[in-house]
């Protein structure tokens, strides 16, 4: 019974969009196709359901509260890292900082967090952090020569990207944090 409600539904939505195309270019207004970013668009909002802001709140707060515990988790095995099982550390740290990623999704949604992301501003940090992420995770798979410092160099340079990424969100604060550095290498 549900399924025929469904397709009802989805039959009833597509007439209507049939009926508000014919009345466009009855008026003179021509119908634009929808473009592959708008369908996709279109696609990451419809399986997002609506949440108050209440949820909003509620679920950014769990996802970032778990993020920063398995990240912070992540530092007691920095020790098995250095004696040849980077595994358990780079798992967690990663898995961490996903989750934490994911907690902005509640805020904004997805699809605008990930306009965000790739906003020109952000764009080298986004996927300086996304490259790191991938290679952090390859290279704790995979068997290769100087893993375990290959490994803290990845995740050193994952930290900083994500921290300039978040930098880009507070007005000037990469500014200072660049003056501040700019200021400590000519004092040094």
């Amino acid at each position: 019974l549900a399924s025929i409600f469904s397709s009802s539904g989805e039959a009833a939505g597509e007439a209507f969009e049939n009926v508000r195309n014919s009345t466009k270019r009855l008026l003179g207004k021509e119908v634009q196709p929808k473009t592959n970013m708008a369908k996709l668009e279109e696609y990451m909002c419809s399986c997002c359901p609506k949440l108050d802001y209440k949820q909003r709140l509620v679920g950014f707060g769990i996802c970032l509260f778990v993020g920063f515990i398995l990240t912070f988790g992540s530092l007691f095995r920095i020790v098995r890292l250095m004696t040849g099982d980077p595994y358990p550390f780079v798992v967690s740290y990663t898995l961490g900082n996903i989750i934490s990623m994911c907690a902005s999704f509640f805020l904004y949604g997805p699809w605008a967090q990930a306009k965000k992301m790739f906003d020109p501003s952000r764009l080298l940090a986004t996927i300086i952090y996304l490259i790191t992420l991938t290679a952090t995770i390859v290279v704790a798979s995979i068997s290769v020569p100087f893993q375990e410092p290959m490994l803290v160099a990845l995740v050193i340079v994952q930290f900083l990207a994500m921290l300039w990424y978040s930098l880009s969100y507070v007005p000037y604060a990469r500014e200072l944090v660049s003056g501040l550095c700019n200021k400590g290498m000519d004092e040094a």
